[in-house]
């Protein structure tokens, strides 16, 4: 499970983004909290979907992803298919969040830039300014939580160039 600090909505489309941007496809979804993600794995022990729920917690929302099995009598199929179907289903799942991760982003950059957008870009010094004032609303959000380190050094480094 990742917590997030953005809604539930915004999450949720970072989801639908996510699925597309994997190459998998989407079986069923009740926004803003719940979606079937099949993915292209087909195993004696996994169907290959993966269940999505997005819940809301406080300022944001947390989104966890479980693998759905498609058979109970493990003892029939085997124990090596079972071990298959595991590794398989995780590494769909980390391909997912990956993806899911790098939309969020895309997410609380987009809130960043229009935060900054109110200042005309007409020379050097106003330019430095904006950075400058960009940089201070990246720290206020870092202070409050609302972005980690990683994701701090990431947006500051794309704006000092």
């Amino acid at each position: 499970m990742s917590t997030y600090n953005v809604s539930s909505e915004q999450a949720f489309a970072a989801v639908m983004k996510a699925v597309a941007d994997s190459g998998f496809g989407l079986r069923q979804s009740n926004p803003p909290s719940f979606l079937e993600v099949q993915t292209r794995n087909r195993y004696k022990a996994w169907d290959g979907v993966i269940s999505v729920i997005i819940t809301d917690e406080g300022k944001g929302c947390s989104v966890s992803m479980n693998p759905t099995v498609a058979r109970m009598d493990f003892g029939k199929i085997g124990y090596m298919a079972v071990a298959e179907a595991n590794g398989a289903s995780q590494m769909a799942i980390n391909k997912l969040q990956r993806h899911i991760e790098s939309r969020i982003m895309e997410v609380k950059t987009s809130k960043i830039q229009k935060a900054g957008e109110t200042k005309p870009k007409d020379s050097k010094s106003s330019n430095t300014a904006d950075v400058v004032e960009q940089l201070l609303k990246l720290k206020e959000l870092l202070d409050a939580g609302a972005i980690s380190e990683a994701e701090f050094n990431g947006l500051k480094k794309k704006l000092m160039g």
